[in-house]
Protein backbone atom coordinates (compact mmCIF):
# COMPACT_ATOMS: atom_id res chain seq x y z
CA UNK A 1 0.00 0.00 0.00
CA UNK A 2 1.03 3.82 -0.42
CA UNK A 3 -0.06 6.96 0.40
CA UNK A 4 -1.09 9.65 -1.97
CA UNK A 5 -2.36 12.58 -1.40
CA UNK A 6 -3.04 11.55 2.60
CA UNK A 7 -5.28 8.29 1.15
CA UNK A 8 -3.95 5.09 1.33
CA UNK A 9 -4.52 3.24 -2.04
CA UNK A 10 -3.40 -0.37 -2.81
CA UNK A 11 0.33 -0.61 -5.10
CA UNK A 12 -0.48 -2.52 -8.33
CA UNK A 13 -3.85 -0.34 -8.80
CA UNK A 14 -2.43 2.17 -11.62
CA UNK A 15 -3.89 0.51 -14.51
CA UNK A 16 -7.44 0.39 -12.42
CA UNK A 17 -6.55 4.14 -10.80
CA UNK A 18 -5.57 5.51 -14.92
CA UNK A 19 -9.84 4.48 -15.18
CA UNK A 20 -10.99 6.16 -12.17
CA UNK A 21 -11.71 3.19 -10.85
CA UNK A 22 -9.69 3.06 -7.59
CA UNK A 23 -11.41 3.45 -4.13
CA UNK A 24 -8.77 4.69 -1.49
CA UNK A 25 -8.81 3.50 1.74
CA UNK A 26 -10.55 -0.19 1.11
CA UNK A 27 -8.43 -3.15 0.44
CA UNK A 28 -8.20 -4.56 -2.47
CA UNK A 29 -6.75 -8.38 -3.47
CA UNK A 30 -5.40 -7.55 -7.04
CA UNK A 31 -5.98 -4.75 -9.45
CA UNK A 32 -8.61 -5.08 -12.56
CA UNK A 33 -6.78 -5.45 -15.94
CA UNK A 34 -6.95 -2.29 -17.60
CA UNK A 35 -6.43 -2.25 -21.69
CA UNK A 36 -3.53 -3.81 -22.89
CA UNK A 37 -2.63 -6.39 -25.48
CA UNK A 38 -3.40 -9.44 -23.44
CA UNK A 39 -6.99 -10.63 -23.35
CA UNK A 40 -7.30 -9.77 -19.69
CA UNK A 41 -5.95 -5.46 -20.56
CA UNK A 42 -2.18 -6.82 -19.93
CA UNK A 43 1.08 -4.89 -21.55
CA UNK A 44 2.76 -8.07 -21.66
CA UNK A 45 1.93 -11.58 -21.03
CA UNK A 46 4.71 -11.08 -18.23
CA UNK A 47 3.04 -8.42 -16.54
CA UNK A 48 -0.29 -10.86 -16.10
CA UNK A 49 1.78 -13.57 -15.02
CA UNK A 50 3.39 -11.25 -11.87
CA UNK A 51 -0.19 -10.09 -11.60
CA UNK A 52 -1.32 -13.59 -11.18
CA UNK A 53 1.10 -13.88 -8.44
CA UNK A 54 0.49 -11.64 -6.52
CA UNK A 55 -3.59 -12.89 -6.78
CA UNK A 56 -2.41 -16.33 -5.05
CA UNK A 57 -0.03 -14.78 -2.58
CA UNK A 58 -2.94 -12.52 -1.38
CA UNK A 59 -5.46 -15.68 -1.71
CA UNK A 60 -3.57 -17.72 0.29
CA UNK A 61 -2.58 -15.75 2.96
CA UNK A 62 -6.05 -14.97 3.28
CA UNK A 63 -6.82 -18.43 4.50
CA UNK A 64 -3.60 -18.58 6.46
CA UNK A 65 -1.30 -20.18 4.58
CA UNK A 66 2.38 -18.79 4.46
CA UNK A 67 3.64 -18.12 0.92
CA UNK A 68 7.36 -17.28 0.08
CA UNK A 69 8.47 -15.96 -3.07
CA UNK A 70 11.67 -16.65 -4.47
CA UNK A 71 14.30 -13.60 -5.71
CA UNK A 72 14.29 -13.13 -9.09
CA UNK A 73 13.11 -14.85 -12.03
CA UNK A 74 15.61 -17.92 -12.19
CA UNK A 75 13.90 -20.18 -9.67
CA UNK A 76 11.43 -23.04 -11.56
CA UNK A 77 8.66 -22.48 -9.61
CA UNK A 78 6.45 -18.64 -8.94
CA UNK A 79 5.87 -19.19 -5.47
CA UNK A 80 6.29 -21.21 -2.66
CA UNK A 81 3.80 -22.39 0.35
CA UNK A 82 5.47 -23.51 3.59
CA UNK A 83 3.66 -26.41 4.83
CA UNK A 84 5.02 -27.21 8.42
CA UNK A 85 8.40 -26.68 7.23
CA UNK A 86 7.90 -28.10 3.69
CA UNK A 87 8.05 -26.11 0.78
CA UNK A 88 5.44 -27.00 -1.77
CA UNK A 89 6.79 -25.20 -5.17
CA UNK A 90 3.74 -23.81 -6.74
CA UNK A 91 3.61 -22.77 -10.49
CA UNK A 92 1.04 -20.06 -11.13
CA UNK A 93 -0.68 -19.74 -14.34
CA UNK A 94 -4.13 -17.74 -15.68
CA UNK A 95 -6.15 -17.61 -18.12
CA UNK A 96 -9.07 -16.05 -19.91
CA UNK A 97 -9.31 -18.30 -23.48
CA UNK A 98 -12.26 -19.98 -23.86
CA UNK A 99 -13.93 -22.19 -26.42
CA UNK A 100 -17.74 -22.99 -24.73
CA UNK A 101 -17.32 -22.72 -21.37
CA UNK A 102 -14.10 -24.52 -20.99
CA UNK A 103 -11.01 -22.82 -20.11
CA UNK A 104 -7.97 -23.63 -21.85
CA UNK A 105 -4.55 -22.89 -19.73
CA UNK A 106 -1.07 -23.69 -20.93
CA UNK A 107 1.44 -25.51 -18.78
CA UNK A 108 4.68 -25.74 -20.78
CA UNK A 109 7.55 -24.02 -19.02
CA UNK A 110 10.62 -22.29 -20.63
CA UNK A 111 11.47 -23.59 -23.62
CA UNK A 112 7.84 -24.76 -24.05
CA UNK A 113 8.41 -28.21 -22.16
CA UNK A 114 6.32 -29.87 -19.61
CA UNK A 115 7.43 -29.09 -16.10
CA UNK A 116 9.36 -31.89 -13.92
CA UNK A 117 8.38 -33.71 -10.38
CA UNK A 118 12.10 -31.79 -10.17
CA UNK A 119 10.56 -28.32 -10.64
CA UNK A 120 7.12 -27.99 -9.25
CA UNK A 121 5.03 -29.98 -7.19
CA UNK A 122 1.54 -28.19 -8.02
CA UNK A 123 -0.19 -25.91 -10.19
CA UNK A 124 -2.55 -23.11 -9.65
CA UNK A 125 -4.38 -21.89 -12.38
CA UNK A 126 -6.49 -18.69 -11.88
CA UNK A 127 -9.82 -18.62 -14.05
CA UNK A 128 -9.92 -15.17 -13.94
CA UNK A 129 -13.34 -14.00 -15.85
CA UNK A 130 -14.63 -16.64 -13.10
CA UNK A 131 -12.10 -15.35 -10.41
CA UNK A 132 -11.66 -18.94 -8.86
CA UNK A 133 -8.28 -20.74 -8.23
CA UNK A 134 -7.36 -24.77 -9.28
CA UNK A 135 -4.89 -26.47 -6.96
CA UNK A 136 -3.87 -29.04 -9.10
CA UNK A 137 -0.90 -31.73 -8.46
CA UNK A 138 1.75 -31.90 -10.93
CA UNK A 139 0.98 -35.99 -10.78
CA UNK A 140 -2.71 -35.12 -11.82
CA UNK A 141 -1.71 -32.68 -14.97
CA UNK A 142 1.27 -35.17 -16.04
CA UNK A 143 0.20 -37.21 -19.37
CA UNK A 144 -2.26 -34.88 -20.40
CA UNK A 145 -1.52 -32.71 -23.42
CA UNK A 146 0.33 -29.55 -22.92
CA UNK A 147 -2.62 -27.88 -21.71
CA UNK A 148 -5.42 -28.15 -19.01
CA UNK A 149 -9.34 -27.83 -19.86
CA UNK A 150 -10.94 -26.88 -17.05
CA UNK A 151 -14.62 -26.10 -16.48
CA UNK A 152 -15.75 -24.15 -13.63
CA UNK A 153 -19.62 -24.66 -13.04
CA UNK A 154 -19.52 -27.34 -15.38
CA UNK A 155 -20.29 -30.88 -13.10
CA UNK A 156 -18.04 -33.92 -13.36
CA UNK A 157 -15.39 -32.33 -15.46
CA UNK A 158 -11.88 -34.17 -15.41
CA UNK A 159 -10.60 -31.65 -12.70
CA UNK A 160 -13.33 -30.41 -10.98
CA UNK A 161 -11.93 -31.98 -7.40
CA UNK A 162 -9.00 -29.40 -7.91
CA UNK A 163 -11.65 -26.02 -8.36
CA UNK A 164 -11.02 -24.46 -5.19
CA UNK A 165 -9.06 -27.20 -3.52
CA UNK A 166 -7.20 -24.80 -1.04
CA UNK A 167 -7.06 -28.12 1.06
CA UNK A 168 -4.14 -29.83 -0.85
CA UNK A 169 -1.60 -27.66 0.12
CA UNK A 170 -2.12 -27.87 3.92
CA UNK A 171 -2.04 -31.38 3.38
Amino acid sequence: MFEENGEVAVLGDSIAEEQGEVRTGEPRIAATPGKGTTEDGFPTTKEKGEWAELCLMARARQIGLSVVKPYGDSAQYDVGIDNRGRLLRVQVKSTSFHRGRTFICNLTGPGHRAYSQDSVDFFAVYIVPADVWYSVPLAAAQGTSVSLRLGPGKFGHKYEKYLEAWHLLWE
